[in-house]
């Protein structure tokens, strides 16, 4: 395989050429549940990424991405950052930023924003949110837990952004862990027919319409289990 870049880079680049986000659905769809395969397989060996952002996931020619980048990740089922630096604080759950307190459900917050990330095709998670700054790391943690999130992005399936706000509840307890996510993606690919499959790429519409009742019935399932 070769390698083309990061999937950030990638999707700009597609971007920049003209090629319409609501066409890349279910290829989008298809990186997703890699990703969230990819985390499930690290947290079974109780890894911490601790760094998940679309920058960090390679995309090579044959569609298939790889996470990348492990400078930050820790073994563990827990990990407090004692060392004083800068963090990706656009990625970071609450907790993380608040207590540098990093868990499972932590890279799960961060894999909503990268849901985000590829559907906006490539944008800058909070760019029109000015107190990221260092100085103003407190008021975007304050915003956070008043409710701020990422709004959905334009061609986004209503479903997807579901995914995104599940990831991002404000308890880590509440979020669901990378098994379930990819239950959830695994169940959207394989309820597709060939024929159906081809049409999402036209209307992603059409996706929310065939798929919501389905990922409704999934969730219950988690949350009653």
């Amino acid at each position: 395989m070769e390698k083309n870049g990061d999937t950030r880079d990638e999707l700009i680049e597609r971007k920049c050429s003209g090629q319409n986000p609501s066409s890349l659905t279910s290829t989008l769809i298809r990186f997703a549940y890699q990703i969230s395969r990819g985390m499930e397989f690290l947290h079974s060996r109780a890894i911490l990424h601790r760094d998940l952002a679309a920058r960090n996931v390679l995309l090579f020619d044959t569609n298939v991405v790889k996470i990348s980048h492990f400078g930050m990740a820790q073994r563990g089922p827990m990990y407090t950052c004692h060392l004083q630096g800068p963090l990706p604080v656009r990625w970071m759950p609450p907790e993380a930023i608040e207590n540098r307190l990093f868990t499972q459900p932590s890279d799960v917050w961060s894999f909503g924003v990268v849901l985000w990330e590829m559907f906006t095709m490539g944008a800058t998670p909070y760019a029109a949110t000015h107190c990221i700054q260092k100085q103003s790391v407190g008021d975007f943690l304050a915003g956070l837990k008043n409710g701020l999130r990422l709004d959905k992005p334009m061609t986004c399936p209503e479903f997807i952004y579901h995914l995104m706000q599940q990831c991002w509840q404000l308890s880590p307890e509440d979020r669901p862990n990378f098994a379930v996510l990819s239950e959830q993606f695994k169940i959207i690919l394989d309820s597709e027919t060939e024929d159906t499959y081809l049409r999402l790429n036209n209307s992603y519409a059409q996706f929310n319409d065939i798929h919501r009742d389905i990922l409704k019935n999934a969730f219950e399932v988690h949350v009653n289990r």
